[in-house]
């Protein structure tokens, strides 16, 4: 009776010690929204004399919106990021809004100090951010 009781007892333990192990979390999860250290609003030089107002992005907690000066807003709704290494991936559906074709958005941010910058996944990808000029955050944007 008393190794019946004991191997019971064992087995049991057993049984609990394994159920009590975790699997490992995934780091790199998607999160619902915008990167709370990505918010607010950026606005970029004129690279164009043709230009009446240099870009400006504006991120907000649960959409982002990318004014170019003679092109429509382009809205980004139902936004969700993940960090990888110091950088962004942020996805999200874009509205049509004038020749603005609606879709998916894919995009990769990046931030350091005050400046800030951002690039198509596919472009990021083969480019990284080279050749893409920097936004600096500013409370009012000029239009």
């Amino acid at each position: 009776m008393k190794t019946k009781t004991m191997i019971t007892t064992a087995l049991l333990t057993a049984g609990l010690g394994i159920g009590a192990i975790s699997p490992p979390t995934d780091a790199a999860s998607w999160h619902k929204g915008t990167p709370s250290a990505l918010r607010g609003a950026y606005q970029y030089k004129k690279y164009s004399q043709a230009q009446g107002f240099g870009d400006i992005v504006r991120i907000y907690s649960t959409k982002i919106e990318i004014n170019q000066s003679n092109n429509p807003l382009w809205k980004i709704t139902n936004v969700h990021y993940k960090r990888v290494g110091r950088y962004y991936h942020v996805i999200g559906y874009r509205h049509h809004l004038g020749f603005i074709r609606a879709g998916k958005d894919n995009l990769m941010m990046y931030r350091k100090g005050h400046y800030f910058k951002y690039a198509d996944y596919n472009y990021f990808i083969n480019h990284g951010f080279k050749g893409i000029h920097a936004g600096k955050k500013v409370s009012h944007p000029h239009y």
